[in-house]
């Protein structure tokens, strides 16, 4: 009687350590090593004022758009972008240079350039608004030695209360094609206001 008593304590206690530690994992930040991610030979790394390279957590794929799976791939890509817990992705204040440059290079970590930019789509998450709904937009960029430079001030934020804030999490999928293959790269960073 006295060991199932003990067994069950025991049992009980092992399903409580656990959830406890699943619960913990769960919350914690994306680990450094999980940050750029791809399962090509290319990988895109993003510079922001003041941090460069960034935080940020890259997923690089071949742009195969016909293909079965390739649009629920890069929606996973998208969600998980956006980090585990609040405060994973890097932020960038409005300021006159917020700029997001996305980079490029290969596994041996060279710099490569892009043969050509297909586009850059931005989708953008006001935080602040209840519905929290996703926007679509095409983004303007320029190409700077091999880099797409972004101006993060060109999309069309909302400002809340009565100081305008802005709280905004801009997610950025760009299509190219390097060494006649063609590739896409999904990010996020946190936009705030001045």
């Amino acid at each position: 009687m006295k060991r199932v008593l003990l067994g069950a304590v025991v049992l009980g206690l092992g399903l409580v350590l656990g959830l406890f530690f699943l619960l913990l994992k769960a919350h914690e930040p994306t680990a450094e090593g999980k940050r750029i991610n791809t399962d090509t030979q290319v990988r895109m790394l993003v510079d922001l004022p003041h941090a460069t390279p960034s935080r940020a957590i890259t997923f690089t794929t071949a742009r195969t758009p016909g293909e079965k799976g390739y649009e629920a791939k890069l929606s996973k890509y998208r969600e998980r972008a956006l980090g585990r817990v609040e405060g994973d992705i890097p932020s960038l204040q409005l300021s006159e240079d917020a700029q997001v440059i996305l980079r490029f290079q290969d596994l041996h970590h060279n710099n490569i350039s892009p043969e050509r930019v297909e586009g850059v789509e931005a989708q953008w998450v006001d935080v602040l608004s209840e519905e929290e709904k996703p926007t679509h937009v095409p983004a303007s960029y320029t190409l700077a030695e091999g880099a797409i430079v972004l101006d993060a001030a060109q999309f069309p934020y909302q400002r809340h209360g009565e100081e305008g804030k802005i709280w905004t999490k801009l997610i950025l999928t760009a299509d190219y094609q390097y060494q006649g293959e063609d590739y896409t790269s999904v990010t996020a960073v946190l936009i705030l206001d001045k």
